[in-house]
């Protein structure tokens, strides 16, 4: 399963769109309300009301082409849900950029309604009410600034000024914390990570540690992908399930 996505995600998709992939992950993600067990990565920005929302802006592109692989796997008899294939394709855009091998467990059920936006990050939100909303969610300083590394692929899209965040948006790294402490940044999310002594320890940390950050943002990654509402188990052939418990047994965070 996930090495015949990973192999259709090399044919047909350039280096520099893997970013919109991951960006797609994480906002489908990150509806997850832990206070009313509800959102999360469940499929809902298929729902053109959601994907119209403003935060969600230029996340129709990845969209498509996430249906697009979903509709030769079900051609070939597989059939995965839009929730699943989203964060297996999120995790796939770090490894095949450079980033770590993310396990992805499967069996998550989409959602039959549209989500609220009420739970993903502003652009413009102060460090305060970032570190409120991550922890209101069950996520810890570490798990922000990690998954906040996630900007070192891809573009700004939803304010200005837009562009690459990053000088290498096509390789998975630790640029993005050196960056900052250069003085760097294209959102105040990002340039607020240095305004508090725990959050520029672990920029800090990061910058100097690759392995580091590549395992810290793994751990969050899975824990964020982890936030959904039902699950149901996955079903395949015996011969795609073999394949997945030894694609799953190889990989580490």
């Amino acid at each position: 399963m996930r090495a015949a996505v990973k192999s259709q995600l090399q044919a047909t998709i350039s280096l520099q769109d893997f970013g919109s992939l991951l960006r797609l992950a994480f906002h489908d993600a990150g509806t997850w309300n832990a206070g009313l067990k509800t959102g999360g990565a469940n499929g809902s920005l298929r729902f053109t009301s959601e994907t119209g929302q403003s935060v969600n802006v230029d996340t129709s592109t990845p969209l498509q082409t996430i249906q697009e692989l979903q509709q030769g796997l079900a051609a070939g008899g597989t059939n995965l849900s839009t929730a699943d294939l989203i964060q297996l394709c999120g995790a796939l855009a770090v490894e095949l950029t450079g980033g770590p091998s993310i396990p992805v467990q499967l069996g998550r059920q989409d959602a039959s309604q549209p989500d609220s936006d009420d739970q993903l990050p502003n652009p413009d939100m102060q460090p305060a009410q970032l570190q409120q909303l991550f922890t209101g969610g069950n996520f810890s300083t570490q798990d922000l600034v990690a998954l906040s590394g996630a900007h070192t692929i891809g573009q700004s899209r939803s304010v200005a000024p837009t562009g690459f965040m990053d000088p290498t948006p096509t390789t998975f790294d630790n640029l993005y914390f050196k960056q900052l402490l250069g003085g760097g940044g294209s959102f105040q999310t990002d340039k607020g990570l240095l305004q508090s002594q725990d959050t520029t320890a672990l920029v800090q940390h990061y910058a100097s540690n690759q392995t580091a950050f590549f395992q810290d943002f793994s751990t969050a990654y899975q824990k964020k992908m982890s936030l959904h509402g039902t699950s149901v188990p996955h079903r395949e052939s015996a011969s795609a399930r073999a394949t997945t418990r030894v694609e799953a047994s190889c990989l580490k965070a």
